[in-house]
Formats: C-alpha cells, sequence, structure tokens
C-alpha cells in the first residue's frame, strides 16, 4: 500500500490521495481503487498560521516529472470538487514557467468549526493534464484553547491524509507512529525522574532530627552553622542529621560553641549553663600611658632610633603635656639628632673629598700635575680638615715650579696664583702644619722675591717650628725640621 496513489477507506468511504497506508479518521487500511496520474506532483506539501488574521498559508512543490511546464495548481477543503474547479494557487515567484515552481495559497478558517479537516493540492501541466493530489489534515481548535492558547491555530501536516470535514467525534488516527512512541519514552523518563525526585525530598525531610537547645539565663542568641535561629529556649528545630556547630551568645556572658553530631531521625535536647564574662581590664590613665610612652622612647633613643624616640616623647607630650622632664628629652634627643645628621654630612664630605684626593694622586702619578692640584684645592674646600691636604698641594705645586723651570708666569694669571699659594700657606700656619707653610712660603718667594707677607709667614713658620722642636720630649717622635 505505500505506492497507493488513489484509494479509499472500506469504513468511512473516503477517497483518500496517497501515499497512504490507513485513514487518518478510523485507522483502517486503504484500499487502492486507482493508478497514479501523468500529470505534475505535489511535494513538500506543508500549513503554516497567520495569527490573529484567522487565515493559514498552504505551500507546496509542484513537479512535472516528464519535464513540462507546470501551468496552474488548486487547492479545496473536503470533497473533490473535480480537477480545475478548486481555490487557484499562485507561484511564489509570480508565474508558471518553469517544471518545477513553488506555489502558494491561503486558506480562511475563520467559518471552519472545530474539528479535522483535509486540505488537497494539485496541479497541471502545459497539456493540461493533472497530477494526483496530496492532501494535509488541518485541525481547527475549540474557542476555549483558542484563547488559551493565544491567536495562533494547530496545524498537523501529515502529507497523504485526505478526505472531507469531520467532526470532534471523528475515530481515532491511526496506529502509533515511531515519533509518538518517542515522545511517550520521554514522557515515561520524565515522569520517572519526578517520582524519584519527589522520594529523595520525601525521604530526607523524614530523615531529618529535631534539636532543642536552652540556656541559663535565658533569652540567648543563638547560631546553628551560621545562620540565626532566634534565642534560647528554642524547641524542635528540624535539621539534617551530620555534625553541626552552634553559638551561644548574651551581653555580660562569654561566647559559648558546642560542636554536635546528629543521626538520622534524632531527637536532642541541650541545656548549657552560660558563664559570666571578666570584665575587660581598666584603660590606663593619661599620666600612666605618657609614662609608658617615655619608658618605650628611652629604649628607642638608648638603642639609637633617634626618629623613633622623638615621635615616643612628643605623643607623650600630647597625652599629658605636664609630664616631669619631658620637654627637657625632647630637646636632648633633637639635639642628638641634629648631630647625628651633622656627622653624616661631615662623613659625606670627607668622603667625597678622599675621592677627589685619590683622582688627584693618579693625575700626579701621570704627571697631570695642574689638575692634580686643582683636585687636592677642590678636596679641601670641601673638607679643610683632611689629613695631608695641604701638604699634598704644596708638594704638587713644587713640581710644576720644577716643572716649569723655575720661570715665573707672566700676566694677572700668575699673580692670581700667587695669591691663592699664599692663602694655603697662611691656612697651613693657623693649622699648625708649619712645614707645609714653610714649604709653600719658599715656593711663593721663588716666584715673587720682594713678596714681604709670604717673607713674614715663612720667619714665623721657621720660628714656630723651632718651639716646637724645643718643646717636644726627647723620645717621642721627631720632627723634621726644614731650612
Amino acid at each position: 500500500m505505500g505506492k497507493t496513489w488513489q484509494g479509499e477507506c472500506p469504513g468511512c468511504k473516503l477517497r483518500l490521495f496517497g501515499p497512504v497506508e490507513y485513514c487518518p479518521f478510523c485507522g483502517k487500511p486503504v484500499e487502492e481503487i486507482s493508478p497514479p496520474s501523468k500529470g505534475p506532483v505535489i511535494k513538500g506539501l506543508s500549513i503554516s498560521a497567520l495569527g490573529e488574521s484567522g487565515r493559514v498559508v498552504v505551500t507546496a512543490i509542484a513537479h512535472s516529472e516528464d519535464g513540462l511546464t507546470v501551468k496552474r495548481a488548486e487547492y479545496w477543503i473536503g470533497n473533490d470538487p473535480g480537477p480545475g474547479n478548486g481555490t487557484g494557487m499562485k507561484a511564489v515567484e509570480g508565474s508558471f514557467n518553469s517544471s518545477r515552481v513553488d506555489i502558494t495559497g491561503a486558506v480562511d478558517i475563520r467559518e471552519l468549526k472545530e474539528g479535522k479537516y483535509s486540505i488537497n493540492v494539485r496541479s497541471a501541466d502545459v497539456r493540461g493534464e493533472w497530477g494526483s493530489p496530496q492532501t494535509t489534515i488541518l485541525t481547527v481548535p475549540t474557542r476555549e484553547e483558542t484563547k488559551q492558547g493565544g491567536d495562533e491555530e494547530t496545524v498537523e501536516t501529515e502529507v497523504g491524509d485526505t478526505g472531507g470535514p469531520s467532526s470532534p467525534e471523528s475515530p481515532t488516527p491511526p496506529p502509533t507512529s515511531g515519533r509518538h512512541l518517542l515522545r511517550n519514552v520521554f514522557v515515561c523518563i520524565a515522569i520517572a525522574a519526578c517520582l524519584f525526585i519527589g522520594y529523595k525530598i520525601i525521604s530526607k525531610e523524614r530523615d531529618k532530627a529535631q534539636l532543642s537547645v536552652s540556656t541559663s539565663p535565658t533569652g540567648a542568641s543563638l547560631t546553628i552553622d551560621g545562620q540565626n535561629k532566634g534565642r534560647t529556649p528554642a524547641v524542635g528545630i528540624s535539621i539534617d542529621p551530620g555534625p553541626h556547630r552552634i553559638v551561644l551568645e548574651k551581653d555580660g556572658y562569654s561566647r559559648t560553641v558546642r560542636d554536635i553530631s546528629l543521626v538520622p531521625r534524632e531527637k536532642k535536647s541541650l541545656k548549657i549553663s552560660l558563664s559570666i564574662s571578666k570584665p575587660p581590664p581598666p584603660k590606663p590613665s593619661g599620666k600612666e600611658r605618657a609614662e609608658e610612652l617615655v619608658g618605650k622612647g628611652a629604649s628607642s633613643e638608648e638603642a639609637g632610633k633617634l626618629d623613633e624616640a622623638l615621635l615616643l616623647y612628643r605623643e607623650a607630650r600630647e597625652i599629658y603635656p605636664d609630664l616631669p622632664r619631658i620637654n627637657e628629652l625632647i630637646i636632648n634627643v633633637q639635639t642628638k639628632i641634629r648631630a647625628q645628621r651633622r656627622e653624616e654630612r661631615v662623613a659625606q664630605q670627607r668622603i667625597k673629598a678622599e675621592g677627589l684626593v685619590s683622582q688627584g694622586a693618579s693625575s700626579e702619578g701621570a704627571g697631570k700635575f695642574e689638575e692634580a692640584l686643582s683636585l687636592y684645592r677642590e678636596a679641601r674646600e670641601i673638607y679643610p680638615d683632611l689629613p695631608r691636604i695641604n701638604k699634598l698641594i704644596a708638594d704638587v705645586q713644587g713640581k710644576i715650579e720644577e716643572q716649569k723651570g723655575g720661570k715665573q708666569s707672566g700676566g694677572g694669571d700668575g699673580k692670581k696664583g700667587i695669591e691663592d699659594d699664599l692663602k694655603e700657606a697662611i691656612g697651613a700656619f693657623n693649622n699648625s702644619q708649619y712645614d707645609v707653610a714653610i714649604k709653600m712660603c719658599q715656593s711663593i718667594l721663588r716666584k715673587d722675591p720682594n713678596n714681604s707677607t709670604a717673607q713674614q709667614y715663612l720667619q714665623k713658620a721657621k720660628e714656630e717650628q723651632e718651639r716646637a722642636i724645643k718643646n717636644a720630649l726627647d723620645g717621642k717622635g721627631s720632627i723634621k725640621k726644614i731650612k
């Protein structure tokens, strides 16, 4: 029966256009009554709803297997009015001009009563040969179903079914197909899952334990596993079996924590006595707090943490300004901080000056006496108390004179050099570096024999050197006299 083109139901006496095997209304096998025609065939027949418009759209494909041009198509509802007497359908592309044409037509179902209706479609070729029709079933819902489901009509598209209009009391459809069987399987699985979940929920609720908590005194805040359960006494709290943490809190009493474990369906009662909490220690007075800070400051000062000690002393003064000796402590530590800063600064200057002396010695060793002299003088300006700096300057000045062959440099530059040397000689004299002063004065006099200041300091330096030699104790070093 799968190749039947036209048949008739022996039960309903409806003419059906195939291929169909069973009547969609009574389910009886369809009997073949005529062979297939040679006109175009209808494929892909379907119906789509248009919602509020009360119309449905019928679409299909008309195909001439002989390769002839399809020239027209039509549809009808219910009994066949005869070829060419149905409602005309349009070509989607506008004209029938090929052997394969997409066709469409609008069906007004607003006047149809609820029930099932067969919609049939067929087409003709250029010879006027009509092909076998194809059928689909349209189900018009009741008015109540339309209101509940919106304005969209329910449409079934079982291609191959046909026949006239049927009433709501029409017989049941043919035997269950594979699609219906799969749907029933899914429904059974869903029902089984719901039953299983319901069983688990009911079992879990049935297995819950019951907990009651009372305290002495009452009115304590009760928390179980971080969830607030009100205040004690608490009776009949439904709780899952397993470990739980109970926390009780009340003003004036210590926080109480209990860890318990419950088994399924257990009923447990707890009676807990709360302990009175100890009052917090009194806060120290302002004077006591200030004295505490002074003690910490003294420890910091002894450890060399002067900035920290100063901060602690000042904080103590802010808390209790009348604390004895607090201002004296602050002044003393400030003085130490200034001295420390000064020592650090002097140490940095000395390090820099020693670096310049080292560079000068390198230049002097390379024969760059002028460069060495400039570096030595810069080192003395940065750190005048650097040991032997004046002697180094005097020595390199002597080397410069020897390099120049004892000739005096003319012009303002030479005069300026003599004045600078004279200042250095006086500085060496004032620092009791008499040997350096003697050498520098002798160097000046070689350049300017008539320089009275150099002559005067040369004489003074020699006298002071003689006096130092006389005052020196025997056996405690020697002072070399420079002639």
